[in-house]
């Protein structure tokens, strides 16, 4: 049987599975491992940043699984959590040593998802950069959206006892109750910005 899925994030907004996102540990292995990811004999191996597709994560395996928690679950049975508006994701493997140490970690790998509205409407990814460095609710930060929303920052650290290794996953997810609407009034403050800044020039 294929191990269960580990959990990192869970949206506040969804009652159902559809609003989990976790990780497929035996497949993060796998890659960190792949001798097609290695740059050489004790080398960490770095691999490529990559759009999460739903169905399917890298070399056919999902290593990003959504809507699974506390039992194994295919790609091709996946549901996405309808807040979600966006994902930023690092993940990183470390290998202990014979003394049970941990060091530099042996292979990083990071990925990303967003809103299909901002992959139509925002082609140049000139939004983006304003939404996650931007908007938030801390003092110093440009902009608050009205529209419920909810910034998390994941941080999970998961020992493989079978591998020696520790994976180590961090990142950010963005969900709103209204991810349009959400996006919208973010929009519309990302195009007063620009409007302020070029009169001001």
């Amino acid at each position: 049987m294929k191990p269960t899925p580990f959990s990192v994030f869970r949206c506040p907004y969804c009652a159902s599975r559809r609003g989990v996102i976790a990780i497929d540990c035996e497949a993060i292995q796998a890659l960190a491992d792949s001798p097609l990811r290695s740059t050489g004999p004790g080398q960490k191996a770095v691999i490529p940043s990559h759009d999460i597709d739903v169905s399917a994560g890298s070399l056919g395996q999902p290593f990003v699984v959504f809507g699974a928690c506390d039992r194994p679950l295919k790609a091709s049975k996946q549901t996405l959590c309808p807040h979600l508006i966006g994902l930023l994701i690092d993940i990183d493997v470390f290998h202990a040593t014979q003394r049970g140490e941990i060091g530099e970690p042996a292979a990083s790998l990071c990925a990303s998802w967003d809103h299909p509205w901002l992959l139509k409407q925002d082609p140049d990814e000139e939004l983006r950069p304003f939404l996650w460095t931007e908007v938030g609710e801390e003092p110093g930060d440009t902009f608050t959206p009205r529209n419920r929303w909810y910034l998390a920052p994941l941080r999970q650290v998961i020992s493989q006892r079978r591998s020696r290794s520790q994976i180590v996953v961090s990142g950010t997810a963005i969900v709103a109750i209204e991810p349009v609407a959400f996006l919208r009034e973010v929009r519309r403050e990302f195009n007063r910005e620009k409007a302020r800044y070029a009169a001001s020039s």
